[in-house]
């Protein structure tokens, strides 16, 4: 594989030099911003006056939507995974990331043996081969400017996309006048990616949104003696340049936390985005604008898996949020597409399905995220779980769009909880008795200790009434051989893993949402009983109706239900439709019982 270029992206420092004037005159631009915003309202440059801008009304109807990391790194396509690694290791860090991939090798000095990635470049590329020699690679011939993926959205729900117009490694899907042989038309597709998929997007009636990174790996202007020239000449402008000539619905930023948004003059950009901009009125954005600013600044607030900032207790969102906030989730450890990653690595539409009624209870989006393939095409195991979301949102959509959460109760209960466990074997991501920037949440993860057996630390989970899943690990873990942890929340991203044994105990999940005159209460799984109840329910017997969306209504319009009668003594008790297992449902992983006047 030859470069199509002999400049190499990031030695032309004469051209982006010679942009200075351009990158300042649009600072001082951006400083200078004086317009009128959202509703009459001045937005200055201040965390107190920026948060005061509400979101835009369509925010509130998105529940579901997908991203796409898609770039030079979709080329070699690898990550050191679970399943490529010789030895169980459940803290792979970055080397988990395919998109990581520059990063992971050594950078411009790689590749570097003594990683997993620079040690797979050697062998397979060769010392002489560098990550810039990837991108004539990146072909894109099988894109088809987006349509079969918009299709593929529009047909199974989803309601927002975004993709990367920029990951850390530099490399712009649009091109980008700071980027000089290092972006989609001047190397690889020959394309501007970026337009073609906002199109294709609004064409299909897909709300569309472009993810950036804010810092660079290794842009000389930022690793060199004046980093902050970085942001003048080369963050800012671009910035300012995709929101004028692609006038994106969201902007979802990353790559924030190696300086405070002082550094990155985000601030002052973001009174201009709001006050000015041609999107000013329209615009969604994220929490990522600073090293200070996750879970406490921005629009929408964003658990990357449920964690990584200190509104998330490693779940989702700390219970009873009422800021916007969405869940961020991967299929398996990658964001980019990787080729090391097996089908065991994947979670399906029986861990999303759920997930989904989770989020959107508690009042969040989740947001799906893909890997394409070099040439365009977005897996074949990453569709499937598109499309079997779907599957079960033709069914129950009317619980989920168009809702809110419940203004009275709880969001959530479990019911018929039984001293019996699912087996699974994977483990999950998070070892620490809280997680990561858990800040007084109720999830958490307790150390057993070490017990010799599964059976022990399952018998040590049904000690506890609190106990959901319990995860042990056998003797081939090294370090953690024989460790049993216990959660009280199925909520943590499960990572499927050789050596580990995690079980689900037996019980039905209950999520409420709310829609005119509804309440919508979506269980998992099904439940085996004839009867189920809710013990936070009130529903009056006389006027109260209740049905299973996707089953025919009973001939008097209602199933039978049982109510308590008094808001001291709330629950009712519905009489479930006599079905075998997975024969005669509506739909699969999660079922919805309407509630017509409930509370």
């Amino acid at each position: 594989m030859q470069c199509e270029s002999t400049v190499r992206p990031y030695m032309r420092l004469d051209f982006v030099m010679g942009r200075i004037a351009l990158g300042l005159a649009v600072a001082v631009a951006v400083a200078e911003t004086t317009a009128i915003g959202v509703q009459g309202v001045v937005y200055n440059a201040t965390w107190e006056s920026l948060d005061a801008r509400p979101n835009p009304e369509w925010w509130g109807d998105i529940k579901y939507g997908v991203s796409l990391h898609w770039g030079v790194y979709s080329v070699p396509a690898f990550s050191v995974s679970q399943s490529s690694s010789s030895t169980a290791d459940p803290t792979l860090g970055t080397q988990a990331y395919a998109e990581w991939y520059w990063h992971n090798m050594g950078g411009p000095t790689g590749p570097d043996n003594t990683t997993g990635t620079g040690a797979y470049h050697l062998r397979v590329h060769g010392q002489d081969f560098t990550y810039q020699d990837f991108a004539s690679d990146f072909k894109a011939d099988l894109y088809n400017n987006a349509e079969d993926w918009a299709a593929l959205f529009k047909e199974n729900g989803v309601q927002m996309a975004v993709l990367t117009s920029k990951h850390h490694d530099g490399f712009e899907l649009w091109p980008s006048p700071n980027a000089y042989s290092w972006n989609s038309v001047d190397i690889g597709p020959k394309q501007d990616l970026v337009a073609a998929f906002l199109k294709s997007m609004r064409d299909a009636g897909v709300h569309a949104g472009l993810y950036h990174s804010v810092f660079e790996w290794f842009n000389p202007l930022y690793r060199g003696p004046n980093p902050q020239s970085y942001v003048d000449q080369k963050l800012i402008p671009d910035l300012t340049t995709l929101v004028n000539d692609y006038t994106p619905d969201m902007l979802l930023m990353d790559g924030e936390w190696e300086h405070p948004s002082d550094f990155w003059k985000t601030k002052e950009w973001l009174a201009w985005l709001f006050n000015d901009s041609p999107i000013r009125d329209t615009v969604v954005v994220d929490d990522r604008w600073g090293s200070e600013t996750r879970g406490r600044h921005g629009g929408v607030y964003v658990c990357e898996n449920g964690m990584f900032s200190p509104f998330c207790d490693g779940t989702g969102a700390s219970g009873g949020a009422t800021h916007a906030w969405m869940y961020w989730a991967t299929q398996a450890r990658s964001w980019g597409m990787s080729r090391s990653e097996d089908d065991t690595a994947y979670k399906g539409a029986e861990f999303f399905v759920p997930l989904l009624a989770r989020v959107v209870a508690d009042g969040g989006s989740l947001m799906l995220n893909l890997g394409p393939t070099s040439d365009g095409r977005i897996p074949a195991m990453q569709s499937l779980v598109v499309r079997e979301i779907g599957d079960w949102l033709r069914v129950n959509g009317p619980a989920i769009f168009n809702s809110s959460t419940r203004r009275a109760g709880p969001r959530s209960e479990i019911v018929q909880k039984r001293d019996t466990f699912t087996t699974k074997r994977h483990g999950f991501t998070s070892v620490s008795n809280t997680p990561a920037g858990a800040n007084g949440g109720t999830a958490s993860i307790t150390y057993v200790g070490k017990t010799l057996t599964e059976n022990a630390c399952e018998k040590a989970c049904e000690a506890r009434d609190d106990c959901l899943v319990y995860t042990w690990y056998d003797g081939t873990m090294g370090a953690y051989a024989t460790m049993c942890y216990l959660q009280n929340s199925t909520g943590y991203m499960l990572l499927r893993q050789s050596g580990a044994s995690t079980g689900i105990r037996d019980f039905v999940e209950v999520r409420y949402t709310a829609t005119t005159g509804v309440l919508n209460a979506i269980v998992s799984p099904y439940p085996q009983t004839e009867t189920l109840t809710l013990p936070s329910v009130m529903l009056p017997a006389g006027s109260g109706r209740v049905t299973l969306l996707g089953v025919e209504a009973p001939p008097n319009g209602t199933l039978p239900f049982w109510p308590s009668g008094s808001r001291d003594d709330p629950g009712v008790t519905i009489a479930i439709p006599a079905v075998a297992p997975g024969i005669g449902l509506p739909c699969r992983y999660a079922f919805t019982f309407a509630l017509t006047g409930a509370v």
